[in-house]
């Protein structure tokens, strides 16, 4: 929506209500918000992250090219990514000079570009970046992650005859990057917005060392005295009112129906998690498959999901489930590790 000339109470207002938002304030409150929406720009998370794409505007309404704020990021050291603004022009207009004013609040007029906080002249050329990192945006400007950029990037462009040399007689004009603005009082301008939003990291993985115990060892030594306040308790819509019970679902036949394999594997599961207090908070991730049922989940999401099932839920699901928490409960025996903390 960049060129978009901002000029009246009707206009705004209208262009207020498609957004769906409104303000109070009058018409000083009612233009900062159309402004703001008119300007800001969209995020997307990546390595590097193209906060804003927009047009260059020579003399107001000369789409003369394009200009970005792209963020290269440094995993090693956040504050040492680098911001980018990147002026490209085209259809035979060059950059003579720019001029880069960037703030954590809104700009309410053009002021001078040359006092701008960068600039640069004599560039003759298509392109032009200013690069700066997050480190000096928090120095110079209280920018940090979080916050609200605005930038307003000035340029002086002119339409080039082929050789790349500005000439006396060729169309010059003064440029403006993002939205332009046209005050009552005061020269137009142009500016953009958008949040500085750093990017997701992948969570440091480290193995989970705590104990889990099988299926037969519960079978073996749950008893009353020491285990009996763990139960009446239901899982997967089957009552277990004590420990005898729990026994008798434990026991039963290792290659019999589905559906008791899975509920004895969620038994030893749900024991082991009363047991060992900081198992449900564990991951699940089996390193040697992709894609498998519960993949990332941490367990006390497993068993919440396995809560949902019964002895009518289709046996194929029923089995991935049960290898899902046998693996678990093997955790700690086996030398093949399936549970992970995530930082």
């Amino acid at each position: 929506m960049a060129g978009t000339e901002l000029l009246g109470e009707e206009v705004l207002a209208e262009t207020l209500s498609k957004g769906g938002l409104m303000v109070k304030g009058g018409l000083k409150s009612v233009l900062l918000a159309g402004i703001f929406l008119l300007a800001l720009g969209t995020t997307a998370m990546a390595t590097d992250i193209t906060y804003y794409s927009g047009d260059i505007w020579g003399g107001q309404t000369i789409d003369v090219g394009n200009i970005y704020a792209i963020l290269h990021y440094d995993e090693d050291d956040p504050y040492n990514s680098i911001l980018e603004i990147k002026y490209e022009t085209e259809d035979g207009w060059l950059l003579s000079e720019c001029h880069l004013w960037i703030d954590d609040t809104m700009p309410k007029q053009r002021g001078s570009p040359g006092h701008y906080p960068y600039g640069e002249e004599d560039i003759n050329d298509d392109h032009y970046s200013f690069e700066i990192t997050i480190q000096e945006l928090k120095d110079r400007f209280g920018i940090n992650w979080g916050s609200y950029v605005f930038v307003m990037p000035h340029c002086a462009v002119w339409l080039d005859d082929g050789d790349g040399i500005k000439e006396e007689g060729e169309e010059g004009e003064t440029g403006f990057g993002g939205t332009v603005i046209k005050p009552k009082r005061g020269s137009w301008y142009g500016f953009f917005g958008f949040e500085l939003t750093e990017p997701e990291k992948e969570p440091t993985r480290t193995l989970y060392e705590g104990e889990t115990r099988t299926r037969g060892y519960w079978r073996n030594h749950l008893n009353e005295e020491q285990h009996g306040d763990w139960f009446p308790v239901t899982l997967a819509g089957y009552y277990i009112a004590d420990v005898d019970a729990a026994i008798e679902v434990l026991s039963k036949p290792v290659h019999g129906k589905m559906w008791w394999q899975f509920l004895a594997q969620f038994l030893a599961l749900y024991c082991n998690t009363q047991a060992f207090g900081d198992l449900e908070l564990a991951y699940y991730d089996d390193p040697d498959m992709t894609g498998e049922p519960f993949e990332n989940f941490q367990v006390q999401a497993i068993m919440d999901s396995a809560n949902n099932y019964n002895e009518y839920t289709d046996e194929d699901i029923l089995e991935e489930a049960k290898n899902v928490m046998d693996a678990i409960n093997n955790n700690w025996e086996s030398s093949h590790k399936v549970l992970w903390w995530e930082e």
